[in-house]
């Protein structure tokens, strides 16, 4: 009974209608106009673009050659070509808007800003890379953004990433078209993950905890402490590295609530004048910073500054 089923469940799969990449995108554009047709890429493709999208058609080019082994070329506007190029029309596509015309000799992506055409590119990129055979549908795709703020929060202070990885959320976001990545950087468990130069206990001690899982009965798991932080160099790599794909970075530091780790480090901020446990392990919030003590503002304002 098994195998019949799976046999038939062949047959049905084969005789459905071909998947059109371009009902493949992800997030779906605002309109696709569907043409017959392919352009084809290969090696004598070669990309022309406006100046003031030289550095996405940088960006373009690195990722094609990973993608295809393919490395584009600077070409005429002309047969087999790329085009990147400002927006006569449609004006009301916004500063985040673009269209995509593919057709059977030439793609063009054209916008009013840089941020446009980027986000063109992420949609070529993922028609690229729908299939080995490197054949694009032909087709027009008009598209701008619902919402202005697109976002997406990593929690690094209950676990922490080396920097490599939040690169990679920062280039999977960028091909989502998200524009915001908020980064949770500081909680009880052990988790404050940024340095801060007048104030180096919250990373010498308040960066670490005793387990790897921030919740009981996790406190046995690990034979060494567990944590990291990154330095003030590496954040503003990381606040350059996504901004060049159009993502600004909000760091999130937590106070006067969720601050454990704040007053593991520094005890004399807190209400008690003694040092919190969850540098340990989650154990509460019962350790927020305290309002009444002119040393929490005095920290406070050295951290922020």
């Amino acid at each position: 009974m098994k195998s019949n089923l799976i046999f038939f469940s062949l047959i049905f799969f084969s005789c459905g209608k071909e998947i059109n990449k371009l009902d493949t995108l992800i997030p779906q554009p605002l309109k696709i106009e569907k043409h017959n047709g392919i352009f084809a890429l290969s090696a004598g493709t070669v990309i022309s673009a406006d100046t003031a999208f030289e550095k996405v058609s940088s960006y373009f080019t690195s990722h094609v050659e990973k993608l295809t082994n393919i490395k584009l070329s600077q070409g005429p506007a002309d047969q087999n070509c790329i085009v990147l190029t400002r927006q006569k029309e449609h004006n009301e596509l916004g500063k985040e808007g673009y269209t995509l015309s593919i057709e059977k000799k030439s793609i063009t992506i054209a916008a009013n800003e840089p941020n446009g055409i980027f986000y063109g590119v992420q949609t070529l990129l993922q028609l690229i890379s729908a299939d080995s055979t490197m054949s694009i549908p032909c087709g027009i795709i008009t598209d701008k953004p619902r919402f202005a703020w697109r976002g997406y929060m990593l929690d690094l202070a209950r676990m922490f990433y080396p920097l490599e990885y939040v690169k990679k959320h920062i280039d999977i976001l960028a091909m989502h078209k998200i524009n915001t990545l908020h980064l949770h950087l500081t909680d009880d468990e052990g988790g404050w993950r940024i340095e801060i130069k007048k104030y180096p206990k919250l990373t010498e001690l308040g960066a670490w905890r005793e387990t790897i899982a921030s919740f009981e009965p996790g406190a046995k798991n690990a034979d060494s402490a567990y944590g990291g932080f990154y330095t003030q160099d590496e954040l503003k790599d990381l606040i350059q590295y996504a901004a060049s794909r159009y993502i600004t970075i909000i760091p999130e530091i937590e106070m006067p609530g969720h601050s454990s780790s704040t007053i593991y480090a520094y005890p004399e901020v807190s209400c008690y004048g003694k040092n919190a446990r969850a540098a340990k392990m989650f154990v509460g919030f019962g350790d927020p910073l305290c309002a009444g003590n002119e040393k929490t503002f005095e920290l406070m304002e050295g951290v922020l500054e």
